[in-house]
């Protein structure tokens, strides 16, 4: 679980890295996708640690 974890943290932060500049401050995709990778994967962590305890 905590190989999940950092694999959806990890994706989710090249997904941002990847993603180019937008000249209009509008929500994208990418950067939904990013939001919602890093979120997962930081609950999959602190589930993990609840569950560790």
């Amino acid at each position: 679980m905590r190989f999940l974890a950092l694999t959806v943290l990890l994706i989710g932060s090249a997904v941002s890295a990847m993603a180019g500049t937008v000249p209009v401050p509008e929500v994208d995709a990418s950067t939904g996708a990013s939001a919602m990778a890093l979120l997962s994967g930081g609950l999959l962590i602190l589930r993990a640690r609840k569950n560790r305890k």
